[in-house]
């Protein structure tokens, strides 16, 4: 096996190469291949098994199994080289009792959330809080920045997101859409991937002629989607504070649980 291994290695970091994955993280999120498997077949600590091999050639349908075993062909059936889609962002933080926090990316810490989405630290350095009234999914919040959805969204509203694989898209929603070249965007989403392999995104701020043109994106160039599901927008001079905003919501979704309560009495 050990040709097999060397052989995994290179597909291994081919994927790194062209930035379809970030590290050996990234790949255990895709793949189900734990991290310390990968580090010890890089460092040679150990031979690739039929498990990896599994799991592996269960999400790259491309990844040309003669080659693979055998050293026969090319590596990929298809140049068209896709990521396995995701039902979980490629890294979380947990409150206490294990729950998923709500991480909160202002458009300061958005400058380096493309660089920092798949790395723990970052991850980890980013404001959390715990919202049990948001179930089945993760959740993360976006601070809007410029005017390109108004007046669907405005400057510095804040956007409560539930991640989205890519195989869920629906078209017409609005999305935090995280690309390899243009960061983060808050646009409206057309899924055209199985008919074209592309997602594109508009603006719904029409206001100028051509000032936000229609964005058309290969389905590998993005790295997460966040489908909106509730937004913050208090439209006064003197802003509140993240904290106080999330209290105030809190306080919301509370009164809207007990008035549904009371209805389903009636």
């Amino acid at each position: 096996m050990e040709s097999v291994t060397k052989r995994f290695i290179e597909f291994y970091k081919y994927l790194e190469s062209k930035g379809l994955i970030k590290n050996a993280t990234d790949f255990e999120r895709r793949t189900g291949v734990s991290k310390s498997m990968v580090t010890e077949l890089i460092k040679s600590r150990t031979k690739v098994g039929p498990i990896t091999l599994y799991k592996t050639l269960s999400k790259f349908d491309q990844l040309d199994c003669n080659w693979l075993f055998h050293g026969k062909g090319k590596m990929l059936v298809s140049d068209n080289l896709s990521l396995p889609d995701n039902d979980i962002p490629t890294i979380v933080t947990v409150d206490n009792e294990g729950k998923d926090n709500v991480l909160y990316v202002n458009v300061k810490a958005a400058a380096g959330y493309l660089s920092g989405y798949a790395d723990p630290e970052f991850i980890a350095s980013l404001p959390a809080f715990s919202l049990p009234q948001l179930k089945d999914g993760t959740y993360r919040m976006f601070e809007v920045n410029g005017h390109s959805m108004y007046p669907t969204y405005h400057d510095k509203d804040i956007v409560i997101c539930q991640f989205a694989s890519r195989s869920r898209i629906k078209s017409n929603q609005p999305y935090v859409v995280v690309t390899k070249q243009d960061g983060l965007l808050v646009k409206r989403a057309f899924n055209r991937v199985k008919e074209e392999g592309k997602i594109f995104l508009l603006s719904d701020n029409q206001t100028i002629k051509d000032e936000y043109p229609i964005i058309p994106l290969d389905a590998e160039d993005i790295l997460e989607m966040w489908k909106v599901v509730w937004s913050i927008s208090p439209q006064t001079e003197a802003r509140t504070d993240i904290r106080s905003t999330i209290d105030e919501m809190k306080a919301i979704i509370a009164r809207l649980e007990e008035q549904l309560k009371h209805t389903d009495h009636e």
